[in-house]
């Protein structure tokens, strides 16, 4: 599945981590904002991934996760939060599109762009090679021979 998501890391005894919980699980922009606002004076890990869609496994390699579903995890939840040791995971998911889902053209978009640029770097290097051929050709520089 593709996501678009934020995941937080804060150490486990930060004293204002009832506020910084209370600010992120809303998922209000607004709120949002003055969390990762909070989080970056103070260097807490954010792992922002709601401007572009992302592979979820990739999201996860930033929190630890134990499901294997992730379809199911992703359909029941929006907010996912938790602990070890040194720290407290959060994550958002702001948006999701489930397995086997066509892919977002924003997505793709990067993809398509290099495809074309390519097809045209071909059709351009073909008729530079037929016009060579061709001036070559009228000039006698060349010769063609069938060997037939």
């Amino acid at each position: 599945p593709l996501v678009k998501a934020i995941v937080v890391r804060i150490p486990t005894e930060l004293r204002q981590s009832i506020r910084l919980e209370e600010l992120f699980s809303k998922g209000i922009e607004q709120k949002m904002a003055e969390f990762i606002n909070i989080c970056q004076k103070n260097d807490y890990r954010v792992d922002d991934f709601r401007s572009q869609w992302e592979d979820f496994s990739v999201v996860l390699q930033n929190i630890p996760f134990k499901r294997t579903n992730f379809d199911d995890f992703l359909k029941s939840r929006t907010y996912y939060e938790v602990a070890d040791d040194q720290y407290k995971y959060m994550m958002r998911i702001i948006a999701y599109l489930p397995t086997g889902t066509s892919s977002p053209i924003e997505r793709e978009s990067a993809t398509i762009k290099k495809i074309l640029r390519n097809q045209r770097r071909g059709e351009l290097l073909k008729q530079l090679n037929d016009s060579l051929l061709y001036s070559a050709n009228s000039l006698g520089l060349i010769e063609i021979v069938d060997n037939k």
